[in-house]
């Protein structure tokens, strides 16, 4: 029951950004000076180095970008450091920019990968790898033409097999990041 409802939130999500994408790339704005982006004019390649929080836990990484109009693909690898393991995160995204032109960007994402927990104090524990989707949003403030601050929040979803309850586990975790955004052309 749970997980119909995330799944439902998850489609509903994603039907109100195709929306948003849809309806904005139809509207024409008119030129925009000089300091706002565009980025409707070409590939535009992204480096975002940020840091955070997931689960109370310190959280740090790193994404690669490549926009091309509405449309982001981004690979990320993070380290969120635990008590007694650490994460290592390992992304491949599809992030829909919802303006394609100013100084503030907002956007959607979604997209999948590996989450590979490492023990840190544990003897004889194994690293633990699980798959996970997820979803979130964002927005980055450009100060400069090639140059910005991006503000986002996800939820990864994943499961995990509990060997004592000899059940599976549904995990959810909450990440919120500040940084930095670099753009190359």
């Amino acid at each position: 029951m749970r997980i119909y409802s995330i799944y439902k939130y998850l489609f509903l999500m994603m039907l109100s950004l195709a929306f948003t994408v849809t309806v904005g790339a139809q509207t024409e704005s008119a030129p925009q000076p000089a300091t706002q982006l565009d980025f409707r004019n070409g590939t535009v390649f992204e480096v975002n180095p940020y840091t955070g929080a997931m689960g109370g836990s310190g959280l740090f990484g790193m994404r690669l970008g490549m926009n091309y109009g509405v449309i982001k693909l981004e690979l990320g690898l993070a380290q969120i450091i635990g008590e007694s393991a650490d994460m290592y995160p390992v992304t491949a995204n599809v992030a829909f920019n919802l303006s394609t032109n100013g100084k503030w960007l907002p956007y959607g994402t979604i997209g999948g990968g590996l989450l590979m927990t490492v023990p840190t104090e544990a003897i004889g524990a194994n690293t633990v790898s699980s798959m996970a989707v997820n979803v979130g949003g964002g927005t980055r403030l450009f100060i400069a033409r090639n140059l910005g601050i991006s503000f986002e929040a996800r939820q990864y979803l994943t499961q995990l097999r509990n060997d004592i309850a000899a059940e599976n586990e549904l995990l959810l975790f909450r990440e919120f990041n500040v940084g930095f955004t670099f753009l190359f052309r």
